[in-house]
């Protein structure tokens, strides 16, 4: 097919989207395919709206012959993402082979922000690792760190896996870490298997709006860079 498929990441800072352009909102945390010898676009498909939780594309998408229900075979290009879902596309349209439904979500408080009134599910491929939390899913070593758990649980705002980060604190799971995020997907196509990586990192989100005396310090914050997952300014 003389095709090169790109995962694609996304622009600007990871939770705030308010200064993204219209290339950005067509082409972040998508799947492009452009042709190997012109260079010029085929398709693009998108995973996320908007990314306000830093799930871009970080893996190699795979390419298999996929199974269908009529029990032929299609070309398809198979990609994880860091919120647990599998997108099954046709390598030559970059149209779905499974059925992905776009869900309506909520948004935050953060003042000029772009949000997306809904965002893909792909709901006919497995959930690895995404399902929506509840109190009695915190986990303790003995019944008090449990309880502190939940506590803390109770204490975020969470609505699911697309909670948008806002100006209090929020949960988002299974986080940017999550899912098969760097992993990719290992098929073995005798038997029909596919390989995942499974990552879970809840994170909890607070965005916090600069003063006139956060502008005067330097990017950094005075840490070196790639410190982590710290607290450090990003401008």
């Amino acid at each position: 097919m003389n095709t090169v498929f790109l995962p694609m990441g996304s622009s600007s800072v990871d939770l705030w989207g308010a200064n993204r352009q219209p290339l950005d909102h067509k082409y972040n945390t998508s799947v492009l395919a452009l042709d190997a010898t012109t260079g010029k676009e085929k398709w693009v498909y998108q995973t996320v709206h908007n990314d306000l939780w830093d799930f871009d594309l970080p893996m190699q998408p795979s390419l298999v012959d996929f199974p269908m229900k009529d029990g032929s075979t299609k070309p398809a290009v198979v990609i994880g993402t860091k919120s647990g879902q599998f997108y099954v596309l046709d390598r030559v349209t970059g149209k779905p082979l499974t059925k992905v439904i776009e869900q309506e979500v909520k948004t935050a408080d953060i003042p000029g922000e772009q949000y997306s009134k809904t965002q893909p599910r792909s709901v006919e491929m497995p959930q690895i690792g995404n399902q929506t939390l509840t109190e009695s899913d915190m986990w303790g070593a003995t019944p008090f760190d449990q309880l502190m758990c939940r506590i803390s649980f109770k204490s975020m705002r969470y609505e699911g896996l697309y909670t948008a980060p806002g100006t209090d604190v929020s949960l988002s799971f299974p986080g940017s870490l999550g899912g098969m995020n760097w992993g990719s997907i290992a098929f073995d196509p005798s038997h029909r298997y596919m390989f995942v990586n499974d990552m879970r990192l809840g994170l909890w989100i607070q965005l916090i709006k600069q003063t006139p005396e956060d502008l005067a310090v330097q990017a950094n914050g005075g840490e070196k860079v790639n410190t982590g997952m710290g607290a450090v300014p990003m401008k």
